[in-house]
């Protein structure tokens, strides 16, 4: 009967948690993604170079490291329901404002208030998964929620490019600002919908029996016994962590190369094929559904094994090898494989990755530290674009970047390589 109950609940969970909040990342990696599209008209009308737009696509970033950890400290308060609703009408709305953009500091200014308007995000929805997903479970929740801002490349990014080709001149605007438009209200009406539908605890889920509730809490609780996850004795002590320190810098190199290829990939396929926008768009897709593959098969794969070391370091070691093979590529196909492979790799780690500080730090440590962790990203959001932009102006192609992300997911090995991180009690 447990096990039976166990079963329905964990479905219940993955449906109504991980399904919704994976709703609100889709559109959270869309409207701040969607600058790559964008710039496949925008950088041509508005005389934008390429190292202007790295630097553009890259404040988002810091906005965002900015206000990462303030953020979630007033989520940690506030409770999710409340902040993340925030969070989602203000980027919307500021998502919506970037058809307004036309000049680069009006690009610079809207890019860096959008992450703002942002921060606080991810580190919120991870913490919010550590107070209904069970440790052993927590790979393939992160697994399923990281999964669906990876359908934004693929879903989003041709329609994003259909937009930008559909709607050019209608009412005098460029399709590009017609995206920026309609990309952003869904953001805000799902905002109000967070009101009504994020519960604080599952306590307050009428959507689970009370069987349901008690499993449930009482799984919770006795992994917090069997296992308790660290608790400093007040917020600002992890700050004297080294391990908290050491998945900073992990995420830090991993983001270097994943936003490099999020941002640049457009443009790196539109200058090899001269495509439009919508046919770009459609291409951009191929190495992302690759990146769900990856995210699903090793989140889950690490759950049954209960190891969270070996899965980041071989696959990072494999996103920088395909990433370097992809620099020297002069076959479009086979750029495109290797891309594929690269993304298989990269985002194959970010389930695994980020069962390692939810199940380390709790309250205020927890909000803090994920916050913090998550800020290493935004730190490498920014360096990445920016870094890349100025290599292709200098170089004339895109290689030497390429090769540079290659050399970032290898420091991700070779930080892990020296950690110690505790496995867990596979199913």
């Amino acid at each position: 009967m447990s096990s039976d109950i166990e079963r329905l609940t964990m479905r219940k969970l993955a449906w109504r948690i991980g399904g919704f909040c994976g709703l609100l990342y889709f559109f959270n990696w869309l409207d701040r993604n969607n600058v790559g599209f964008a710039a496949l008209q925008m950088n041509k009308e508005l005389s934008f170079s390429p190292a202007v737009y790295g630097v553009g696509a890259a404040m988002f970033f810091l906005g965002f490291a900015i206000f990462e950890v303030p953020s979630n400290m007033i989520l940690h308060r506030v409770g999710a329901r409340a902040w993340v609703a925030r969070i989602m009408i203000t980027w919307g709305l500021i998502c919506a404002a970037c058809a307004a953009i036309q000049n680069i500091p009006s690009f610079y200014g809207l890019r860096f208030v959008l992450g703002v308007a942002e921060a606080g995000f991810t580190p919120g929805l991870v913490l919010y998964f550590s107070f209904w997903f069970p440790r052993r479970y927590r790979a393939r929740a992160f697994a399923l929620l990281f999964t669906t801002p990876l359908l934004a490349p693929v879903i989003g990014g041709p329609i994003s490019g259909w937009l930008m080709t559909a709607m050019h001149g209608v009412g005098g605007l460029s399709g590009w600002r017609w995206m920026f438009l309609l990309e952003g209200l869904p953001t805000i009406i799902l905002g109000f919908v967070c009101l009504f539908y994020l519960k604080p605890s599952p306590r307050e889920a009428p959507w689970l029996t009370d069987a349901e509730k008690d499993w449930l809490i009482g799984a919770l609780q006795a992994e917090e016994t069997a296992a308790p996850a660290k608790r400093h004795a007040s917020a600002g002590k992890f700050l004297t962590d080294g391990r908290l320190w050491a998945l900073v810098a992990v995420y830090f190199f991993w983001s270097m190369s994943g936003y490099g290829i999020l941002f640049w990939l457009p443009q790196i396929i539109s200058a090899a094929s001269g495509l439009n926008p919508f046919q770009v768009g459609l291409i951009n897709a191929v190495p992302f559904i690759f990146a769900i593959l990856g995210l699903v098969t090793i989140g889950r794969r690490s759950d049954r094994t209960g190891r969270r070391k070996a899965p980041i370091v071989i696959f990072a070691i494999g996103s920088g090898a395909a990433l370097m093979a992809t620099a020297l590529a002069h076959s479009p196909m086979l750029g495109l494989v290797l891309i594929s492979v690269a993304a298989f790799c990269i985002w194959g780690q970010q389930a695994v990755f980020w069962t390692l500080p939810s199940s380390y730090l709790t309250g205020a440590s927890a909000a803090a530290g994920i916050a913090l962790v998550n800020m290493g990203a935004a730190v490498g959001g920014f360096v990445s674009p920016a870094a890349i932009g100025f290599l292709r102006q200098a170089g004339g192609s895109y290689a030497m970047g390429l090769a540079c992300l290659g050399v970032t997911s290898l420091m991700v090995a070779v930080i892990v390589s020296m950690m110690r991180i505790d496995e867990v009690r596979p199913d």
